[in-house]
């Protein structure tokens, strides 16, 4: 069993946050391109009779 030393493990998790920094630039700019509307805000969703609404 191979034990990743601390140096690895912050590379990997530096190359990770930026794969995930670049996965969302992407799709904001998709959004954006599209004309989609981001609000952002913490909410919590609810479903009632088949009706789904936002509450804050």
């Amino acid at each position: 069993m191979m034990i990743l030393s601390k140096i690895a493990l912050e590379k990997i998790v530096e190359k990770s946050r930026k794969a995930s920094e670049n996965l969302s630039k992407g799709v904001s700019s998709l959004m954006k391109k599209n004309k989609i509307d981001v609000y952002a805000v913490k909410a919590l969703p609810e479903i009632k009779n088949n009706i789904f609404k936002i509450k804050n």
